[in-house]
């Protein structure tokens, strides 16, 4: 006589893998391709009327107006990378300020810098230099900053604020004078090594067990942490979790 076989006993929520809770390895973004994610959601929030769009608890102050560049895309990197206004350490009065900013952070390993516009991937934040106006702060040359996208019909888009055709917050291709003025690009890929604390959940952590082991660690620490960790551990996704990919 056949028996059916037992069924199998049920996952504990400890082991679950981001996969079982639906945030498998598709949803598991690269800092470059969630700055792109972020960026067509406000872009799209922008189109359909919200001249002051928001993501997390940023908001794009000033993206219907022109010559906002340096603005816009501090906000669009403290959107995507950090939750918070104002917290882009090497961010500046104006691009050109930015750019040098970063490139000394890149000297220490904190952001990958390519010196050549064909090395560049999307999510990369794009500096380019001259232009007609000089900082109020700085005196520099302000130049100007956009984030590449994607290619398109062999174009480079590059989400950006610009007085071009006044358009302000848009996404459109890279020109040709402009890549002739390019200085050079950098990725976030390296932000690891930046002395801040990381997300509660940002996608990396293998399975919520990996939380929960780290939460024991720290209840050797402190004894009455334990229940208190385990509970926040066991729902990661819930009232603790941060907007990360809102559909809209």
């Amino acid at each position: 006589m056949a028996f059916d076989a037992p069924p199998p006993p049920p996952v504990a929520a400890e082991v679950r893998t981001v996969e079982e809770l639906g945030i498998g390895p598709s949803r598991v973004r690269t800092a470059g391709q969630r700055i792109v994610e972020v960026a067509s959601i406000v872009l799209r929030r922008y189109r359909s009327g919200d001249r002051r769009p928001s993501y997390r608890n940023v908001r794009f102050e000033n993206a219907s107006r022109t010559s906002r560049c340096q603005q816009n895309v501090r906000e669009l990197v403290e959107a995507t990378m950090y939750g918070e206004e104002r917290t882009w350490r090497e961010a500046s009065c104006c691009a050109r300020s930015t750019q040098i900013g970063l490139h000394l952070a890149a000297k220490r390993g904190l952001y990958i810098e390519m010196v050549d516009i064909d090395d560049v991937q999307p999510g990369d934040i794009i500096y380019i230099g001259g232009g007609s106006s000089s900082c109020s702060e700085c005196g520099r040359t302000c130049g100007h900053v956009m984030v590449y996208t994607k290619k398109d019909d062999g174009n480079l888009l590059m989400w950006q604020n610009t007085s071009f055709e006044r358009r302000a917050l848009c996404e459109i291709p890279l020109r040709k004078e402009q890549s002739e003025r390019f200085l050079s690009a950098y990725r976030f890929e390296n932000r690891n090594k930046q002395k801040r604390a990381p997300p509660l959940w940002d996608g990396r952590m293998a399975s919520i067990g990996e939380a929960n082991r780290r939460t024991d660690v720290l209840s050797s620490i402190l004894p009455n942490l334990d229940l208190i960790g385990k509970l926040v551990w066991r729902n990661p996704l819930g009232t603790l979790g941060a907007e990360k990919f809102p559909k809209s």
